[in-house]
């Protein structure tokens, strides 16, 4: 009998590195099944949330969306059970998939939990790695030097790279061509506080050479916000690579790119 696994990325950043786990799983004798986005329902699996229901930033922005959190978690909680899965494997968003975790393991100890993507606990909140090893099974990480911060309190861990190296391996510095990216994050909160100071920043640059490269749901905030400017607004995944990839300049909010500022380091990222 297969093994059940259950996957859960609430953020589009999720969705991507979810996708990338999804290419080399489905080649497994796995039942999967995911919380996720497009990225992942693209390798053949259906979402059983809409993960835009879940991407809130903040504390202050949660609080008003807490009981609809509330019901997800349940519910999310209600349909792992009912998957009989043996396997939780959740992807950053600490928020929301910790809390799942959490109560999973209160509630069916069988179940084997792995986190995708380790907090940031060299730079800040250190007792995180402890309050994980308290809750997970295994953690797998994106950077070889994380394994140290979570070890020591017993939590096995597993270096298994980043998966954008090969979303990148084309990348070609002579191709870089003189367009700008402004990339505002895709959480709705983030873009209102965001882009109008990206705007600002790139006003006496050529608005026709300046792209967001967004996510559909999310394109009628954006231009509530560039208003009738000719700034471009891209979604389509092979697009946004090519623009990745050979953009002379990008103002970027997510971490995504922090990696990448060494190897593209004759573009100039602003994070």
């Amino acid at each position: 009998m297969s093994r059940k696994i259950y996957i859960i990325a609430c953020e589009p950043s999720g969705d991507f590195l979810g996708a990338a786990l999804l290419k080399q799983l489905k080649t497994l004798d796995l039942d999967i099944f995911i919380i996720g986005g497009t990225l992942m329902e693209e390798q053949g699996f259906k979402s059983m949330l809409d993960i835009s229901e879940l991407a809130v930033c903040g504390i202050i922005e949660l609080i008003p969306h807490l009981r609809k959190i509330n019901q997800l978690i349940k519910k999310t909680i209600e349909d792992i059970e009912q998957k009989k899965t043996d396997i939780l494997l959740t992807i950053d968003s600490p928020g929301f998939n910790f809390r799942v975790a959490r109560l999973i393991k209160k509630r069916n100890k069988k179940i084997k939990l792995i986190h995708f993507v380790a907090p940031s606990v060299w730079a800040w909140r250190p007792k995180r790695a402890k309050k994980m090893a308290k809750i997970y099974n295994k953690l797998l990480t994106l950077f070889d030097f994380e394994h140290q911060y979570f070890e020591k309190y017993g939590l096995e861990t597993h270096f298994i790279g980043h998966p954008a190296i090969e979303y990148f391996e084309e990348f070609n510095e002579k191709n870089k061509e003189n367009f700008i990216l402004l990339m505002p994050g895709s959480r709705q909160q983030e873009i209102k506080l965001l882009l109008p100071i990206f705007l600002k920043s790139v006003e006496n640059y050529d608005q026709k050479k300046i792209i967001i490269p967004t996510l559909p749901h999310l394109i009628p905030q954006i231009k509530s916000i560039i208003k009738d400017s000719e700034i471009g607004i891209e979604t389509d995944e092979n697009t946004k690579r090519n623009l990745f990839r050979n953009a002379k300049f990008a103002i970027v909010v997510s971490n995504f790119f922090i990696f990448f500022s060494v190897k593209m380091h004759s573009s100039y990222f602003i994070v």
